[in-house]
This record gives C-alpha cells, structure tokens and sequence, in this order.
C-alpha cells in the first residue's frame, strides 16, 4: 500500500472496477486465482493481444469481406494501439514530475524489451537460414518494427524502391503496396517464377531450385532458399557489394595484407 506500483494499479484499474476493487486487490494478494483476478488479467492480454473479434477494430468486425487486409496485422496493430492509447497516453496524463518521469520509464522500458525480443528473433533467423548477420541493422530494424509496426520484408522492400534499376524499384514498389494491403508474398513469388520462367525457361529457376516459391514451402521452404536456392545468390551479391566498397576507389592504391 502506498507504493508508486499500487497507486499507478489504482489510477489504471480503479476507474474499471469501481466499488469491487478492493477485493480485487484483496484476491491478488492472497494469491487467488478467482474469477475477478481471471477477468483482470484477461484485460491485460488483451491490451496487447487479440484474442477474438471483440478486441479488433470496428471495419474488422463490420466488414467481413474485408477481413483478409488484416490477416497477419492483428498484432501489430494492437501493439501500436496499445503504444499509443497506454503508453503515450500516461505520458500526456502525466500531472507530477514523478508521474511523467514514470511515464517516460515504463515506455522506454518497454521499447527496449520489445526491440530487445525482436532483434534476437531476427538475428537467430538469420543464423539459421545462414544470411549475413549485421547486428546494428538487425537493431534498427527491430527499432522501426517496435515504433511503427512495418516488419523486415516491407523494409527491405521500401529500400530497394529508390535502387537505380528501375525494375527491381518497380518490382519492390508492388511488393511493398501489396504486403501492407493483403499478405500477397505467395502470389507475388509465383508472378515472379513465372516471368523468369518465360524469359530463361526452365533453367532460369534452376529447375524448382532457385525460384522464389521455393521459401513457401513449408518447414523445408526457407532453409533450401536461403542455403542452396535463390537466397544464398542473393548473400553472395550482398557480400560482394559491401566489399566492393570497403575497396578503395583509387585502382592504384595497393592494399598490404599482413599474415
């Protein structure tokens, strides 16, 4: 009682529960698990995470023809909702200098937490598909996932919009514009199969092995992409490209290499 924890429970709690907070607070410090303290922690997943329709947005519960747009998004959107509405919003509610540095903490705690769990998924993807591991990209990428909810594909996409070949900016443009309106990753990889396809034959994706679809595949997908298909092309130009400019420009500077 008194702490800086049980009032912020109060400020955030008391509003919603009304007269049955006491034994509320009564329940969770004997340790019951009873229907109110089920109740409470039920509302606090959903905070976060959408458990069903009545946790997501009211387009999404009134147009169900629509809800294909939201598929792999629910998450994302919660979570900057909850940014927003909780985190922001104590921020802007913040009365006392003690309240708005508590404010500032508990965002920054969970930016970092989230970032954190984010950036270690990412980087552990990364090993076990035998990519590159860059770990200051893989943490601002984590940041940008954190603070505006694009994930990897959508940003590696927005980069290659302003690449100088006009066609991979084209290509990146459809795929970006097409995984933030419906999860067409799929549909985009068979287009490009089949234009590659047209153009080289059957050799042109390696006979199954090097075309796009191939990551799709489930469990031995993404493993066979990155490591002996499409993918690891991909790594070796990444590769090559960061060497070529660590290179110096000047062709008649010598590089001494000491054993």
């Amino acid at each position: 009682p008194g702490s800086d924890l049980a009032k912020k429970m109060e400020r955030q709690l008391k509003p919603a529960w009304g007269g049955d907070y006491g034994n509320l607070v009564a329940d969770l410090k004997a340790g019951n698990l009873t229907d109110r303290v089920k109740l409470a922690l039920f509302n606090e997943v959903t905070g976060i995470h959408p458990v069903d329709a009545a946790h997501m947005p009211p387009a999404y519960v009134r147009n169900p023809k629509y809800r294909l747009a939201y598929t792999l998004k629910s998450f994302m959107l919660r979570h900057i909702n909850f940014m927003r509405t909780e985190l922001i919003g104590d921020i802007r509610k913040a009365k006392t200098a003690t309240e708005y540095k508590d404010a500032w903490k508990t965002y920054a705690t969970y930016v970092t937490l989230f970032g954190g769990t984010t950036m270690a998924a990412s980087t552990f993807k990364d090993f076990a598909l035998g990519r590159d591991i860059t770990l200051s990209d893989n943490m601002v990428d984590s940041m940008v996932q954190t603070l505006t909810g694009i994930n990897r594909f959508q940003m590696y996409q927005a980069r290659n919009i302003f690449s100088d070949n006009s066609y991979k900016a084209q290509t990146a443009f459809y795929n970006f514009l097409g995984s933030t309106l419906i999860p067409a990753k799929p549909a985009m990889d068979i287009w490009a199969d089949m234009n590659k396809f047209s153009k080289e034959g059957p050799e042109g994706v390696g006979y199954g092995l090097y075309s796009e679809s191939l990551r799709n595949v489930p469990v031995v997908g993404k493993p066979l992409y990155w490591r002996l298909g499409e993918g690891s092309e991909k790594e070796a130009k990444k590769k090559a490209k960061k060497t070529h400019q660590l290179l110096p420009s000047n062709p008649n500077t010598t590089i001494e290499i000491v054993y």
